[in-house]
């Protein structure tokens, strides 16, 4: 518990460092096809990630193409009725979606499908759930000085690897005319975070892209919809752990693959490809980086790519004679 509070502690200094220095400019290197690319990225990786949950299977996971592999061998021992809890979840969306627009989708479904679990007793019938939920409220953890020296390294890997992905996240989510993310800002946002999940022993956090998915697309504006989280996220804790422990995985798989699909936009890379090709290049880099060597080295890999070629172009500028 130490360790973790120190190493939480450690990533928040470092980009509270981070924003002392202004170094948020980096961000700047994200370019808006890097960021459509991630985004299909990450679509095609978070429905791979829960199509096994979706089928009540499991697999060791190596890599977005052999999970692949792993999930078509292991089809024939699906789970009948865990497919038919997935199947219910996405009905219940598609409908409320179509028919109630407004009203918090997610929420209902989840909501029937703990009712359904309790009454119909899935758990029996072979559908894993969520199960016990640790209850009670966490406490004070103080951090180990003497571990800094040894944890610094890794703290200032997981501080990059924060930034880098929240701040792509915040780009790839912002709405048609909303502000760009003010990347200084947010090392100021995800610093805080950590320095005080810390002191309660929170794994060092940062933005995630399937539970941005879920917020953004069910109506999340502005910061209260972090607060309503996190007052769940208490009430969870003191109140509503075994509430929520018959909640089929099915049915959080189903949640995340609905509002998370939506990040792979063939339309947008068609349009870019449409105004120039080495954007597209950038786009594909990205998406396949994201697939290939994960969320963090994917998008480093197609940051890499474009200011190369970047340097490219402005070393060899086009000239076109009439």
């Amino acid at each position: 518990a130490a360790a973790t509070a120190t190493l939480a502690m450690l990533v928040g200094a470092i980009l509270f460092l981070a924003r002392i220095l202004r170094l948020g400019f980096l961000a700047n290197f994200i370019s808006d096809p890097v960021v459509t690319g991630f985004k299909a990225g990450i679509g095609f990786v978070i429905v791979v990630d829960q199509v096994p949950k979706l089928l009540g299977i499991k697999i060791h996971k190596e890599g977005f193409f052999l999970d692949i592999v792993e999930i078509t061998r292991h089809l024939p021992d699906a789970s009948s009725a865990t497919l038919a809890v997935a199947l219910a979840t996405f009905a219940v969306i598609i409908t409320f979606e179509k028919l109630a627009p407004k009203a918090p989708t997610p929420l209902i479904a989840v909501g029937a499908a703990i009712a359904a679990s309790a009454f119909f007793g899935l758990e029996a019938r072979g559908v894993s759930i969520v199960g016990n939920i640790p209850g009670g409220f966490p406490n004070l953890t103080l951090p180990n000085l003497g571990l800094v020296l040894d944890l610094w390294p890794a703290a200032a890997g997981i501080a990059l690897m924060s930034f880098t992905e929240t701040i792509a996240c915040g780009r790839a989510f912002a709405a048609p005319g909303d502000p760009r993310p003010d990347s200084n800002q947010e090392l100021v946002g995800i610093g805080a975070g950590n320095m005080i999940g810390g002191l309660f022993g929170a794994m060092p956090s940062g933005g995630g892209a399937s539970q941005t998915a879920v917020n953004r697309t069910t109506g999340a504006r502005t910061q209260v919809a972090a607060l309503v989280t996190a007052a769940m996220a208490v009430a969870t804790m003191l109140f509503l752990a075994p509430v929520l422990g018959p909640m089929p995985n099915a049915t959080l798989a189903a949640v995340v693959i609905a509002y998370s699909i939506g990040l792979i936009s063939p339309s947008e890379i068609e349009a870019i490809r449409k105004v120039r090709t080495i954007e597209f290049r950038w786009v594909v880099a990205a998406c396949l980086g994201v697939i290939v060597l994960g969320t963090l080295k994917g998008i480093l890999f197609a940051v890499l790519l474009s200011m190369a070629s970047l340097l490219y172009l402005a070393n060899n500028p086009p000239l076109h004679v009439l």
